[in-house]
């Protein structure tokens, strides 16, 4: 019962709902320990779900994982004196959040000569350069040239500008 004690402090949930278990497997009269699995098993529950929400923040860019993600925002925020792991999560997630409703422009250059399309957005045609407002997400661009070998280029909009420009060229003859 003290190492789960000890365990809850270090906000480690998971391992101190399965403590708490195994002993109410073993003996299921002891009542403290009844009394503390509840409260384990809801913040072991919340942390996987925090969990969850940022390991992948682009993820949050659907509008159902996106609500998802708010309701568990909410949750932990009613938590009373959260500590410094649930306070960093918090953090995490409500920048995430933001992130993931943050459009953003992505710069595109090419040679003028590259026919460019941006898969499942539009055709961007022949340009030296050109911007577009795009959403938190993973996207292709290819680029297709008669006598040229076609291009194509995945990259990832994370709500934050990206480091330079998007390149599609074709370049190089067949």
């Amino acid at each position: 019962i003290r190492r789960a004690a000890e365990l809850e402090s270090q906000e480690q949930w998971a391992q101190a709902l399965s403590i708490y278990e195994s002993l109410l497997a073993r003996d299921a009269s002891l009542v403290d320990v009844r009394a503390r699995l509840i409260p384990a098993r809801v913040r072991a529950d919340l942390d996987q779900r925090l969990v969850e929400a940022t390991d992948d923040p682009l993820g949050l860019t659907s509008r159902a994982a996106y609500d998802k993600g708010q309701q568990t925002l909410q949750d932990a925020r009613s938590i009373p004196n959260p500590g410094s792991r649930l306070a960093g999560q918090i953090e995490n997630l409500e920048k995430y959040l933001k992130l993931a409703l943050t459009p953003v422009d992505v710069l595109f250059t090419s040679d003028n000569q590259t026919n460019v399309v941006l898969f499942r957005i539009a055709e961007l045609g022949r340009f030296e350069q050109t911007s577009v407002t795009l959403r938190p997400g993973r996207y292709i661009v290819a680029g297709t040239r008669q006598g040229y070998r076609d291009v194509r280029v995945e990259f990832t909009v994370t709500g934050e500008p990206l480091d330079g420009p998007i390149v599609v060229q074709c370049l190089e003859p067949v």
